[in-house]
């Protein structure tokens, strides 16, 4: 067991160590976002660039799509909100929780499919915020490990998933051919302005991990990258008050 365990963390590792990322702030930040009160984090456009499995329908596709944006939005969410206060070096707006964001979009009839494409001035007006968080994921296989989120999604979909990926205990045993196999993950988060939804910043993510490791911690590893490097911490702010 402690073999495995070392194994495997010996492989976040080799992930972590291997992000390559890109980061962009608007040279205009201070002034445009200088009455920013709340921002809110969108779900994920989620794109597959791998073949997809022959045991999946079209159905069943939609319903990872859905859960693993839903999943993301929340892990991103999470790791912001760990990130803000009133400290030197918080972020330092407040976030709109993710539950009031997914109402809203879904009472205003807007498929999340359709956010990436829909302007930001007016996702912003729907949703009363000042700035929104897109975000989009490319990698070639599906999550696992969706209970780890929180998120809900039919057993039958996941048994399909799991057939599909096979588990980090299966690969332990024939290490290391198995690290040489490795797949692509693409990673981007964006904010955006809510009057002229002009690019106010923006952190891309490429890396290369180990087929066996597990996605969610591959995504969660992203998250974090994300939110250390998100802005609003340059500013006087205290929640309410400017």
């Amino acid at each position: 067991m402690r073999i495995k365990t070392t194994l495997f963390s010996l492989l976040i590792f080799l992930v972590i160590s291997s992000c390559v990322g890109t980061k962009f702030t608007s040279p205009n930040f201070d002034v445009k976002t200088v009455k920013h009160r709340v921002i809110a984090v969108l779900p994920f456009e989620m794109v597959y660039t791998g073949k997809m499995p022959d045991n999946m329908t079209a159905a069943d596709i939609e319903k990872i799509r859905y859960a693993e944006a839903m999943a993301f939005q929340k892990s991103l969410y999470d790791n912001i909100l760990r990130q803000s206060g009133g400290g030197k070096k918080d972020v330092k707006i407040e976030i709109q929780p993710i539950e009031k964001t997914t109402k809203i979009l879904q009472d205003s009839g807007l498929n999340y499919l359709a956010l990436s494409t829909t302007m930001p001035e007016i996702l912003c007006k729907k949703l009363g915020v000042d700035a929104v968080v897109y975000s989009k994921i490319e990698k070639e296989r599906f999550l696992s490990d969706l209970e780890s989120f929180g998120i809900s999604i039919a057993q039958d979909v996941l048994d399909k998933i799991r057939l599909n990926n096979p588990t980090i205990d299966q690969a332990l045993p024939m290490m290391p051919g198995n690290v040489a196999r490795t797949y692509n993950i693409k990673a981007d988060c964006q904010l955006k302005n809510s009057e002229d939804g002009s690019l106010l910043w923006k952190y891309a993510i490429e890396t290369d991990t180990d087929w066996q490791t597990p996605a969610n911690e591959v995504i969660g590893m992203l998250n974090r990258r994300f939110s250390k490097k998100f802005p609003y911490r340059n500013r006087r702010y205290e929640y309410g008050k400017y």
